[in-house]
């Protein structure tokens, strides 16, 4: 019987004419990007980045087309009062969102253990699962199932070519593609797959078929080529070592307080019309203003060592100081909490709210308003700052302006209302701030917690809401969500030069022993990689007739690990790990000249969409004359239009799995 691709298709964008949309092929690729473009009834302006979703409905059941694009482009055409729409997935949308920075070892969250007299010994690597997350970050994406083990031993990973070319290239070098599924998700999975379940069909649902016939040949043998870094030892050593640095103590005290205050009085005149007046009014408001800080201190000995103790409690140090330190040589007074408190009036924070309020005849209540940031410190053995965490609380009116909703309503009677913004309070802001200190070098880990509304779901929350919210009551409980609590908004990492560590003028000798090598090591003559190009054959005999060369983005190096000895775990020692970069290179030649043979010898089929795996790369069963054959869809594609809708997809053939006859 015919296949029937009838079906009720509409666009969230409006009313459909027509529609195609379509995923990249997965050869040599780690991520899969979805374009296509639609024809929109009437004149549209959509905004670049406005999401566009497809669902279609058959005999009462609704689904939807399995990707999430965005608006790139549109033009209006003012004579067939029609839109073109030309549209991508999140991925394609950002394909070129780059910003010059680079990474060293230090701005890895792996390596927080490290400090800088390990990069004095050894090249501390760069994980490439960081270095992916640090791109989804980025691109304000997450992933499922990321599962990346390379690691590389560089100065620097440079992140110019931008995120999205970043991260397919460390997802395909480890033989991995992804995509992005319905709700913006990066699915991660595994090109070396031989089996799996999926739909299965015959001649009965298939439309067309017809064969593919063009792409590169499959090679008679492989040769994967790619650069990596090995080890470098001096004079031949496998193994360095060298005294642990002395763990960090968290000094806790109190003693001493410093208090300042400022006023001042401010004022503002707003300007408005009322509704069905032409004449202009002003109102004048006027508040006080006033800042108090309140500095708590803690008062610490400084040793000859250099070294920083508590003078007061004691509270998770030792009772006294080690024999090393010598005597006290001065004292000094360390920022143990810091409060801030500031106070304003409503009218200097609300003025849109104010301006709306006048203008519809409402009075606008001037009310006092403040927030208080607590910041509380610690230090290490050295007094340098390591732990530093602020909070603040206050009027959540300082939240408001953000979220850019409207606060007055004017519904269809003409009857005017407005959200009640109430003087709420609640927590605006976190900051944390982890720096660890070595010599010179100090590397600083920052978090910063805020409301919802600062979230990417929490924005694209409110760019929704703009539209759907009608009435004063539906905003004020949207605001109510917004600002219910504290969320990551983002972690930032870095690393500065500063001057002398501590009270601590000079390092001591017993310091530079330290950094020193065992056995007479020299610090500055450590172990270190060297670039070499190398050529792995993956597949079939060297002597073969037709041979293909296949180059791996990134491949793994040889790094380094430390750990602790036994008898002295105040002793860290550096082993060398060989990198697995030939089985890499093995792996992705193989699995990439499979998906050759496979897309020269599958086919095209055409069939309606809910007989296709959703996913890129999934399996699907073909019956035909009693031979059961494995396919993988690639390339899949969905043209539609307001009556109907079909899919297609160059089956990759991935072998014969059973007879039904």
């Amino acid at each position: 019987m015919p296949i029937d691709i009838r079906a009720n298709v509409t666009c969230s964008l409006g009313t459909l004419i027509s529609a195609s949309v379509s995923d990249d092929y997965v050869q040599g690729s780690g991520l899969i990007k979805t374009k296509g473009s639609c024809e929109i009834s009437g004149l549209i302006s959509p905004a670049v980045g406005t999401v566009a979703t497809f669902s279609y409905t058959k005999s009462g059941i609704t689904r939807s087309v399995p990707r999430k694009l965005r608006v790139l482009s549109s033009f209006a055409d003012p004579y067939r009062r029609t839109t073109k729409v030309e549209l991508g997935c999140k991925l394609t949308y950002l394909q070129d969102l780059k910003d010059p920075i680079k990474w060293n070892a230090f701005n890895d969250p792996e390596n927080e253990d490290f400090d800088q007299n390990d990069a004095r010994i050894v090249v501390i690597p760069i994980y490439a699962s960081s270095v992916a997350n640090e791109c989804l970050t980025r691109l304000g994406l997450t992933a499922t199932n990321l599962a990346l083990s390379n690691r590389f031993s560089v100065d620097e990973f440079d992140f110019s070519p931008g995120y999205v070319q970043i991260l397919s290239d460390l997802l395909v070098s480890e033989s991995r593609c992804g995509y992005l599924d319905s709700s913006e998700i990066l699915r991660v999975f595994s090109l070396d797959s031989a089996g799996g379940s999926g739909p299965s069909f015959d001649d009965t649902k298939v439309i067309d078929v017809a064969p593919i016939g063009v792409g590169e040949l499959a090679g008679d043998s492989v040769v994967v080529s790619y650069n990596t870094l090995k080890l470098k030892a001096p004079e031949g050593e496998e193994v360095a070592c060298r005294d642990a640095a002395d763990d960090t103590d968290e000094l806790e005290s109190s003693w001493g307080r410093d208090i300042t205050t400022s006023t001042s009085e401010g004022s503002t005149t707003y300007a408005y019309k009322l509704f069905n007046e032409g004449a202009t009014l002003n109102k004048r408001y006027t508040w006080l203003e006033s800042a108090t800080e309140k500095t708590t201190y803690g008062l610490f000995n400084v040793y000859e060592s250099g070294r920083v103790r508590s003078a007061g409690s004691t509270t998770g140090l030792p009772a006294q100081p080690d024999a090393i330190d010598g005597p006290v040589v001065e004292r000094r007074n360390l920022v143990t909490t810091r409060i801030i408190t500031q106070k304003t009036g409503s009218a200097a924070i609300a003025g849109s709210y104010a301006q709306q309020s006048l203008s519809n005849g409402f009075d606008f209540n001037n009310f006092d308003v403040f927030k208080t940031t607590t910041e509380k410190f610690s230090y290490d053995t050295y007094g340098n700052e390591n732990v530093r965490i602020a909070e603040t609380y206050g009027s959540l009116l300082f939240l408001y302006g953000a979220a850019g909703i409207d606060l007055v309503y004017t519904d269809e009677n003409n009857v005017v209302s407005r959200v009640n913004i109430g003087q709420g309070t609640g927590l605006l802001e976190k900051i944390e701030v982890y720096s660890t200190t070595s010599g010179s070098l100090t590397k600083r880990v920052t978090k910063r917690y805020g409301p919802w509304a600062e979230t990417i779901s929490g924005q694209q929350a409110i760019a929704n809401a703009r539209e759907a919210i009608t009435t004063a009551a539906e905003a004020e409980s949207f605001l109510n969500t917004l600002f219910g609590g504290l969320y990551l908004i983002d972690v930032t990492v870095e690393t500065s030069i500063t001057g002398s560590r501590g009270a601590q003028e000079v390092p001591s000798d017993e310091e530079v022993a330290k950094q020193d090598l065992a056995d007479d090591g020299d610090p500055d003559n450590g172990f270190t990689v060297e670039s070499t190009s190398e050529l792995e054959l993956a597949l079939g005999s060297s002597t073969a007739t037709r041979r293909i060369e296949l180059s791996m983005p990134y491949a793994p190096d040889d790094t380094f690990t430390r750990t602790t000895e036994s008898t002295d775990p105040l002793r860290y020692c550096y082993y060398s790990s060989k990198s697995d970069a030939e089985s890499k290179a093995a792996l992705f030649g193989r699995v990439q000249n499979r998906i050759l043979f496979g897309n020269r010898n599958g086919m095209n089929i055409q069939t309606v969409p809910e007989n296709l795996p959703a996913a890129p790369f999934g399996p699907f069963y073909l019956t035909a004359n009693g031979v059961v054959t494995q396919y993988r869809t690639n390339g899949t594609s969905w043209t539609m239009d307001s009556n109907g809708i079909v899919a297609s997809t160059d089956g990759l053939y991935w072998g014969v799995v059973g007879r039904t006859a």
